[in-house]
């Protein structure tokens, strides 16, 4: 699968540069669990090169916010595109995940505000 995996001002960030789907969704997936079974406690995930997500895709999606969630940590999806977002909305994970319009926005989200 094509994607790049690293930190980014201390988060982890997955960005993906094609779509998922059944033939290289385990790829996917095991790049998540890798990230997780590290410890991480944020997770961005850039969707700007996906036009087309496999349920299996959004349940490894639905898996690290759980995880991540247990850990007191967070899950932000960045750019989703509009056939992406048809399928968050349609599954209603608009409504659990946090979504914002792209990668800058994420980390600008997970940082801690300044008191």
């Amino acid at each position: 699968m094509n994607m790049e995996s690293g930190e980014e001002q201390g988060f982890h960030v997955v960005t993906l540069l094609e779509d998922i789907t059944c033939d290289n969704f385990s790829a996917f997936n095991h790049a998540i669990d890798r990230i997780l079974d590290d410890g991480a406690m944020d997770l961005i995930i850039d969707l700007k090169g996906v036009h087309y997500i496999t349920s299996r895709g959004l349940g490894t999606i639905v898996g690290a916010y759980a995880v991540l969630k247990r850990r007191g940590g967070n899950l932000v999806l960045a750019a989703a595109g509009e056939e992406v977002m048809k399928a968050l909305i349609i599954t209603r994970l608009d409504k659990l995940l946090m979504l914002v319009p792209n990668k800058e926005t994420a980390l600008q989200q997970l940082k801690p505000s300044s008191a």
